[in-house]
């Protein structure tokens, strides 16, 4: 299932905030995330797209929305 970041419930958030942390040697708290991704860049998270395979996160794409416009 794909969901934007403004569908996420607070579960699907830490979801997310374990995926992105995945890497890093610092997990990213829920409000550093609500910061990357409710910005107007991703069109208060709009733009932000995450899939999900049962209550993973498995991958995520971004969209800058800011700067698009309706032709």
């Amino acid at each position: 299932m794909i969901k934007n970041y403004q569908q996420l419930t607070l579960e699907d958030k830490n979801s997310v905030a374990a995926f992105i942390s995945r890497k890093d040697s610092s997990k990213k708290s829920i409000e550093e995330i609500d910061k990357m991704f409710e910005g107007k860049i991703y069109d208060n998270g709009k733009g932000a797209l995450f899939y999900f395979e049962g209550d993973k996160v498995i991958g995520r794409g971004c969209v800058v929305l800011e700067v698009a416009k309706v032709l």
